[in-house]
């Protein structure tokens, strides 16, 4: 068993020890364009493992059945990797959702001349779709 003391420093180094191998593990899958985008996605994953690594690592272990099983360490680590794994591509599908996607239903399609056009009532040569 740990002391008292040393519990809180162990519990934070697993927590950054499980946030780190799990933004590595984001960054191996899918590689960066640059280096401060390797560089983002991993103080990025950092952060949310750090943050979120404790509930996500109980609510885990309460969801496989291994609240008793394993020590609170364990539980950390897991939930810090699960946490920081999971927050780049969370991150990614909101990009995709709210930037990209609509970027993509605003497209504008230029016609040749006028008789091209579906309707006539437009003087100019650009309709958006």
């Amino acid at each position: 068993m740990l002391s008292t003391a040393a519990e809180p420093i162990s519990l934070w180094v697993a927590k950054l020890l499980g946030a780190a191998v799990g933004s590595s593990i984001s960054i191996a899958y899918l590689l960066p364009k640059s280096r401060r985008e390797a560089a983002l996605r991993l103080a990025i994953g950092i952060a949310v493992g750090l943050t979120f690594g404790g509930p996500v690592g109980v609510k885990m272990a309460l969801h496989l059945g291994l609240r008793g099983e394993v020590g609170e360490l364990e539980i950390a680590l897991m939930g810090a990797s699960a946490a920081s794994l999971c927050a780049w591509w969370a991150l990614g599908a909101l990009r995709r959702l709210f930037v990209d996607w609509p970027d993509q239903n605003k497209k504008t399609v230029q016609y040749q001349n006028k008789g091209d056009l579906p309707f006539h009532s437009s003087s100019s040569s650009e309709k958006r779709l």
